[in-house]
């Protein structure tokens, strides 16, 4: 993470290039400004320098605690469906599914869990009272 550098030079340049002589009122109060700015130039890039260090120093805390690809690992109770309405990944967990009722949380469009069994070949029976025509 990199800010932008003061360009400190460029103003010692143009003070040179408008000719103030440096004991006039206008020249002390450029010269003080142009110091109290050198200074803040040097803070800044110290901190641009301590920036880049906890950057890296973070990186390297992610890539321990994600492992290097930096992929995070769904938790395993989590299930990832697609939204008939907004068509955004969703993912679910087993509260969810057993709501009576659940909607996205990118559009608010009500998900139905229902499973058509005719869709999976029909019901396989043995189960009691599913309606899908168990003997």
């Amino acid at each position: 993470m990199n800010f932008p550098e003061p360009k400190i030079d460029s103003l010692k340049k143009l003070f040179e290039e408008l000719d103030f002589d440096e004991n006039s009122r206008e020249g002390k109060m450029f010269g003080a400004l142009l110091e109290a700015y050198s200074e803040l130039e040097g803070k800044i890039v110290e901190q641009n320098y301590r920036m880049d260090e906890i950057d890296e120093d973070l990186a390297e805390v992610e890539n321990e605690f994600y492992g290097e690809a930096g992929e995070h690992e769904l938790d395993s109770d989590l299930f990832e469906m697609t939204c008939p309405g907004c068509h955004e990944k969703v993912y679910i967990d087993q509260e969810m599914l057993d709501a009576e009722r659940t909607v996205c949380p990118n559009c608010n469009t009500e998900i139905n869990f229902e499973v058509d069994l005719g869709d999976l070949g029909g019901c396989a029976g043995g189960c009691d009272g599913c309606g899908g025509g168990c003997v």
